[in-house]
């Protein structure tokens, strides 16, 4: 198994979509009918879709997020009804690159008739009863089971441009992550989880987190279970 990164944002929409099937909410409804902090300093009219779609206008959080505080889904709660949209929610389109999953494991809270998390919800629902090899919040007698993750050396990035001028893109990306762009800032925040200009998702402590939006754990195999199982109720 492996972290399977922004992967994880679309076993956390499916957990969502089977709240939906089941009658507990809709996608048109604001998360605020569930979630009455949520509604404060502009936010009362942020939907489900615009969580889900990158248009809630959280991109990023002005708070920095320390290990403590992701580890705690009160304080992550406390953190995201006191936020700002950064634009108008509806109205652009921004990568909610951690925020996604802060917020939609707060909208499974506050919608499943058991206020499981998103990582209990998926494990009880979906891989648990199918046997699926996939984790939001790895048990730590799982991590054995974890390859590492590293990250390429810039020799290792220059010979790809020099096999395929077309990659020279991504350093393009890079360059983007460096400045400090809306972008940036979404990567940055918690700043002890990188993969880019080094890694630090070795950390078993890192893995056993709720992340739903970038630290899921499993591998090609049990996502393609996961919606081998979507495609059946298509």
């Amino acid at each position: 198994m492996s972290v399977t990164f922004s992967t994880t944002k679309a076993v956390a929409a499916i957990c969502v979509a089977m709240l939906v099937e089941r009658g507990r909410l809709r996608y048109d409804d604001r998360v605020s009918t569930y979630w009455p902090g949520f509604a404060r300093h502009g936010k009362e009219n942020i939907t489900v879709q615009m969580a889900l779609s990158h248009e809630a206008g959280l991109g990023y959080l002005d708070t920095p997020i320390t290990e403590e505080i992701a580890a705690d889904h009160n304080k992550i709660r406390e953190i995201l009804e006191n936020e700002e949209p950064k634009w108008e929610p509806g109205r652009k389109n921004g990568y909610h690159a951690y925020t996604f999953g802060w917020i939609v494991d707060q909208i499974v809270r506050h919608v499943d008739e058991k206020q499981r998390s998103i990582g209990q919800f998926l494990r009880e629902e979906i891989t648990g009863p199918n046997h699926i090899d996939y984790y939001i919040g790895l048990p730590f007698e799982e991590e054995y089971r974890v390859a590492r993750v590293t990250v390429p050396s810039i020799w290792e990035r220059l010979s790809e441009v020099l096999y395929d001028w077309r990659v020279s893109w991504y350093f393009l990306s890079l360059w983007k992550l460096v400045r400090d762009t809306p972008l940036s800032r979404a990567v940055n925040n918690p700043s002890w989880l990188q993969a880019v200009s080094k890694c630090t998702l070795n950390n078993p402590d890192y893995h056993h987190l709720e992340q739903a939006a970038a630290l899921g754990i499993g591998n090609a195999r049990s996502l393609a279970t996961i919606f081998d199982l979507v495609s059946c109720f298509v």
